[in-house]
């Protein structure tokens, strides 16, 4: 159920500019299985566990994706100011969460994300 809801919040995550569901399973702390998973597929050597890591994620996103454009495309439409300072925030914010998880930050490491 767990692997679902960080499905689901990537989903969500896809529909704001500037936020990618790639950013939200660092936060959720899932990426790296997340690419474990995916990298068992492509050598055609999936176990029973990425299968299920992979569907129930798969779940998550599809069903975000879905009940999320519909509430994004009616908060565009009613509040487009509040619902662009939201999307702003969402990116300020896994912004600074990603920093934290930096061991050094470096000049060129800033270079680099600009």
């Amino acid at each position: 159920m767990k692997i679902a809801v960080c499905g689901f919040v990537m989903g969500i995550a896809n529909l704001i500019p500037g936020v990618s569901g790639s950013t939200i399973a660092v936060i959720m702390n899932i990426y790296e299985r997340l690419l474990n998973a995916i990298s068992a597929f492509a050598k055609l050597k999936p176990s029973k566990e990425d299968t299920t890591f992979l569907f129930y994620l798969g779940v998550g996103i599809v069903t975000a994706i879905f009940a999320g454009s519909l509430l994004v495309s009616l908060a565009l439409k009613a509040i487009p100011v509040v619902t662009y300072a939201l999307f702003l925030g969402l990116v300020l914010g896994s912004l600074s969460t990603i920093i934290k998880r930096v061991n050094k930050v470096k000049p060129t490491y800033i270079a680099a994300g600009v």
